[in-house]
């Protein structure tokens, strides 16, 4: 729990613990129906004066139906929908870290998705690129390559920083301090584990690491240094992704909207499953029987006394009148989450004045999935700069295999592209974008187009020629 104290390495900045709130709600949508069950009334409210059995029952049938995770998949594959590539001005050195960027395995494209998508689901998430300490005096490039010293990438979360600080120098926001908080199991005994918790405070050429732990004597969490060092940079080699900025280390979960429906749609779904159950099932009334003889097992051999003169036995049920309503509610939040997840393709432009605005708005990506999408692209060429200056050689730039531009086009936006020809944009500027939207075949090649549209063209006109010579 944090404690407030401005002198310990787990004090949370405010920034962090206001953006908490809606990290929360993002967290238990994306893990689904177990994680809300779990939350129990906090997500399913308890109605007044429904008994604890009976919420017990309704929380056991509750399934949440998770547009949240399907959009946030969706809009992620749409970037990832062809593989970022370092540019081939690269040093060849840059190619090979790239195949296992973070030192454990993980290809460069692998760990720039994973990256994104925190993004996208928190608001924002940090690249750290870190190396291990220097090796003793000495050492050769050789030794440090058998050592396998290198530098290597991290992912934090969002939550994970939990503070940081600015400094203005030469007119210049840079980063004076960041704290990063890090969970992890190390063993206890012979079979258990144990989560120990650790802060890493970052300065600009300098690092520390702090763990978690509790004295058992006063019974007060303590943070003890567990190391530090020296690092060959004068900065902080962290590299910001962000989904939807609201400042520095500060961002708003762009689905935040689309949870909170998805919520409201689980809660309503079990309204009206609820509804369904009790409208299904008639329960049995009688007027005028002997209330001194049980009622029976119900079935098609069994019968009930009742009086002659005022008895009656029937069955009781609902109209079911509401169902329709409840029905057509909940079709309306799940147009509302379609929507709501495709209004990061949408921009703020919502009526275009024509389909050729509407085709130059698309291509500026003014959306806020594009926006994210260059906010990836800058920090993986950041996180490359950093990871060069650890090396001692220059750093390239690296493209995304797809923009908003690559998405695949309908028919309607090739139309106004092709009717843009040679008024808004070239044949050429067209071709890439068909290419890029993988409508034009492998064999493309732009060049033979125009010599076979400028031979058919002449074809034509010599038909036409001929045709105009004999009378026709």
């Amino acid at each position: 729990m944090n404690e407030k104290d401005a002198n310990q390495p787990n004090y949370h900045r405010d920034a962090h613990d206001e953006m908490e709130k809606a990290w929360e709600i993002i967290e238990a949508v994306s893990e689904g129906t177990l994680e809300l069950r779990r939350g129990a009334a906090k997500w399913l409210p308890l109605e007044p004066a429904e008994d604890q059995r009976d919420f017990a029952i309704r929380l056991r049938r509750a399934i949440f139906f998770n547009a949240f995770e399907r959009t946030l998949h969706a809009l992620v594959g749409m970037v990832f929908r062809k593989d970022p590539e370092l540019a081939a001005d690269n040093p060849p050195r840059l190619f090979e870290l790239w195949e296992n960027i973070d030192n454990a395995g993980t290809h460069g494209t692998v760990f720039a998705r994973q990256a994104f998508e925190l993004a996208c689901k928190y608001g924002h998430s940090l690249i750290y690129v870190d190396m291990p300490p220097a090796l003793p005096e000495g050492a050769t490039l050789a030794d440090e390559r058998a050592a396998n010293r290198r530098p290597y990438w991290v992912i934090y979360e969002a939550d994970q920083i939990v503070n940081w600080r600015v400094e203005t120098i030469n007119g210049q926001t840079v980063l004076s301090l960041i704290v990063l908080e890090e969970e992890t199991l190390e063993a206890d005994g012979i079979y258990g584990e144990e989560e120990v918790c650790r802060y890493r405070v970052l300065r600009p050429g300098s690092w520390e690491l702090y763990r978690e732990i509790k004295n058992e004597q006063t019974g007060r969490t303590e943070y003890i240094l567990e190391s530090s060092g020296q690092t060959s940079l004068p900065y902080i080699p962290v590299a910001p992704i962000y989904a939807r900025k609201t400042g520095i280390l500060t961002s708003k979960p762009p689905l935040l909207d689309l949870a909170l429906i998805n919520i409201a749609h689980y809660q309503k779904y079990s309204d009206y499953s609820t509804y369904l159950h009790i409208a299904s099932r008639p329960i049995l009334w009688f007027r005028g029987r002997d209330i001194s003889k049980g009622v029976e097992a119900i079935g098609p051999y069994t019968f009930f006394d009742v009086d002659t003169h005022n008895g009656s036995v029937a069955f009781a049920e609902t109209s079911g009148a509401a169902l329709g309503a409840a029905k057509l509610d909940i079709e309306h939040l799940e147009k509302q989450m379609a929507v709501m997840g495709l209004s990061l393709l949408a921009g703020s432009k919502v009526t275009p004045q024509t389909a050729t605005e509407s085709l130059l708005d698309h291509a500026k990506e003014e959306s806020d999935l594009a926006s994210a999408a260059r906010s990836l692209q800058d920090a993986l060429e950041l996180a490359l700069q950093y990871t060069a200056a650890y090396e001692g050689i220059e750093s390239g730039r690296i493209a995304l295999g797809s923009t908003m531009a690559d998405l695949p086009l309908s028919p309607e936006e090739m139309r106004v592209w092709i009717d843009s020809a040679d008024k808004v944009f070239s044949k050429s500027t067209i071709y890439e974008v068909f290419k890029q939207a993988g409508k034009l075949p492998e064999s493309f090649n732009a060049e033979a187009e125009q010599i076979a549209i400028e031979r058919d063209a002449a074809s034509i006109g010599d038909q036409i020629l001929t045709a105009f010579d004999q009378g026709r």
